[in-house]
């Protein structure tokens, strides 16, 4: 099958990418990133005592609302994998502890030893993920710094989020961090039922253990 795409070049490293098919029964809408890879080569301990964030998300065909998850994970020995993943799957919350363990190709493909999982390796850093059950999540991994603590976190960050199924809504907004007071965020949203925009004072905590780099926070209400 011969598929019709534009793509546009952010950099020498990078490049996004757009489908320009019809859609039908056998033909999705597609767009993605595309990465150049920084690692050519691995060994079965290439990850080993880094410490990864993994994103994803889905439709779930039994519901039909979305799924996603995020988890954190340590690399231990020869690729072992323990950590904690936090789910939403149409407004159904887990969280839970996990335990696996990679098998790592000389290319940088990945697979899980549960089966439910296959990566694919940009460099020692980020990888792409794509999930093996009926819902086909897909996603991203990216490294986590360590030493993450309360002052990581500082000044202004912006945020985006959105749904893949119709009627959902979609937001972006600032939320400024302080150290010694309160986060103050501004988050607009889009939906089929308008537009609007809220203001929040929320206190934060940012986790060192167990959950390096886990954010709680307490809804304090609009300001």
């Amino acid at each position: 099958m011969r598929s019709r795409g534009v793509f546009y070049v952010v950099n020498a490293n990078e490049i996004v990418s757009m489908t320009t098919d019809a859609l039908s029964s056998s033909i999705p809408i597609l767009s993605g990133e595309n990465r150049k890879r920084t690692t050519t080569s691995y060994t079965q301990t290439s990850l080993d005592g880094n410490s990864y964030v993994v994103y994803q998300t889905a439709v779930d065909p039994s519901n039909g609302g979305n799924a996603t998850s995020v988890t954190q994970v340590q690399i231990g020995p020869n690729g072992a994998v323990a950590g904690q993943q936090d789910a939403n799957d149409n407004g159904g919350y887990t969280s839970t502890l996990i335990t696996d363990s990679l098998t790592i190709g000389p290319n940088g493909r990945m697979t899980s030893a549960t089966g439910t999982l296959v990566f694919y390796d940009i460099g020692t850093d980020s990888a792409f993920v794509l999930g093996t059950n009926p819902a086909v999540p897909f996603g991203c991994v990216e490294q986590q710094s360590p030493g993450i603590d309360q002052t990581t976190l500082s000044g202004s960050y912006f945020f985006g989020g959105g749904a893949p199924v119709a009627g959902a809504s979609f937001d972006s907004g600032v939320a400024n961090f302080n150290v010694a007071g309160p986060l103050s965020v501004t988050d607009d949203q889009t939906s089929p039922f308008g537009v609007g925009s809220t203001p929040l004072n929320l206190i934060y905590t940012v986790s060192s253990t167990p959950r390096p780099g886990a954010v709680a926070f307490q809804m304090g209400g609009p300001t």
